[in-house]
């Protein structure tokens, strides 16, 4: 039960989102944009599971390698701040998966996914989610679905301690305030939202089950044995 372990009060909206601190995946930006939708007035909750420190982000103190300071430095931008709860304790898989079930939204703003495993198994649980429009999970989520960020493509800055990140390479820059309107979305039309997160579950509980990637897998490999 990860949202009452969490502290989470029964009755309120929930968004969360699941990585690592990492610039890749702008876990600041998911917090800015939930924290721009919603105010302290607002019944609301992100829950933001990460690790104790960060990852290949710029800081010059001890202090800025912990989530905590990163996580409070957001917040502390806004006067009037939703409820954000931040859990850097280690869960199992099944904890995870239990989160991202009970979320009512879950969000995810990575300058670039390859496949986006946290993401995959809220859609495939049928929890409504709100991601970058540009990524290789468009490719099973679909370049329809109507919780796409704007982004604009920008140069992949200089990260420490990442050497598979070269100069000149790009990745998306996702629109925040974008972000915090399709938050809301959901926020105020949340049956609609989640009848259409269920029926793109459905496709994709069909698309990538074991059979079907099974069956595909064996196929690949038959013709490329001949």
């Amino acid at each position: 039960a990860p949202l009452q372990s969490a502290g989470v009060d029964q009755g309120r909206f929930v968004v969360a989102t699941v990585c690592s601190w990492h610039p890749r995946k702008r876990p600041d930006a998911n917090i800015r944009a939930f924290l721009t939708a919603f105010d302290a007035g607002d019944p609301v909750e992100l829950i933001v599971k990460t690790d104790p420190w960060v990852d290949a982000w710029p800081t010059e103190t001890e202090l800025e390698k912990t989530t905590w300071y990163q996580t409070m430095r957001v917040v502390a931008e806004f006067p009037n701040p939703a409820k954000v709860t931040l859990v850097i304790d280690r869960w199992t898989d099944a904890e995870i998966d239990s989160l991202l079930t009970q979320a009512n939204c879950v969000i995810s703003l990575a300058a670039s996914e390859g496949w986006g495993l946290g993401l995959f198994d809220a859609a495939v649980h049928g929890t409504p989610v709100v991601t970058t429009g540009y990524g290789a999970h468009l490719e099973w989520l679909g370049h329809d679905h109507g919780g796409l960020v704007d982004s604009l493509m920008v140069e992949v800055p200089a990260l420490p301690n990442s050497p598979h990140f070269q100069p000149g390479m790009q990745w998306a820059d996702p629109s925040v305030d974008h972000a915090a309107r399709l938050l809301r979305a959901v926020y105020e039309r949340l049956d609609e939202a989640r009848a259409d997160a269920a029926g793109r579950a459905t496709q994709l509980r069909e698309r990538f089950s074991q059979e079907q990637v099974g069956a595909l897998a064996a196929r690949l490999v038959g013709e490329a044995l001949r």
